[in-house]
Order: structure tokens, then C-alpha cells, then sequence
């Protein structure tokens, strides 16, 4: 299925986002520029039914600011 991941802060410029199964492989990455219309669409529909965590990174000139875990639980 398609996850839709909203943004309700400032642009935050470059992100890195990355999914990682229950025993922590990661099995999805993808990086996009700026967010500035503060939504991106993830494509999972490859991906089995299960939990999932999905980690969101902003990048600033090299260096990451910190970043976002959340558990995601795909149920097709």
C-alpha cells in the first residue's frame, strides 16, 4: 500500500527516510529534497503485512539534526 507521512513543521529541507522490519533490517530507503509541501508518499506495496519502523532523518549540509522513529504497522 501507499503511507502518506505528513510534515506540520517549517521546511526542513533534505530528508532521509528508511524502513526497518522487527529485527532490524532495513527493507526500504529512499531521500528526497525539500519538503516544503510537507507531505511524501511512500510505495510499500512490495512489502509483506507486518510492524515496521520508519525512520525520518533531516540532513543539513552533510550532518544529520536529529531525527523521527515511529512504528508502523502495514496491514494490506
Amino acid at each position: 500500500g501507499i503511507v502518506l507521512i505528513d510534515f506540520n513543521s517549517q521546511d526542513i529541507g533534505k530528508i532521509e527516510v528508511k524502513l526497518f522490519n522487527l529485527v532490524g533490517e532495513e527493507v526500504f530507503r529512499t531521500s528526497g529534497n525539500s519538503l516544503s509541501e510537507k507531505q511524501i508518499s511512500l510505495n510499500l506495496s512490495s512489502e509483506p503485512n507486518g510492524i515496521y519502523f520508519v525512520e525520518v532523518t533531516p540532513i543539513a549540509m552533510g550532518a544529520e539534526k536529529g531525527k523521527l522513529v515511529k512504528k508502523l504497522v502495514l496491514d494490506k
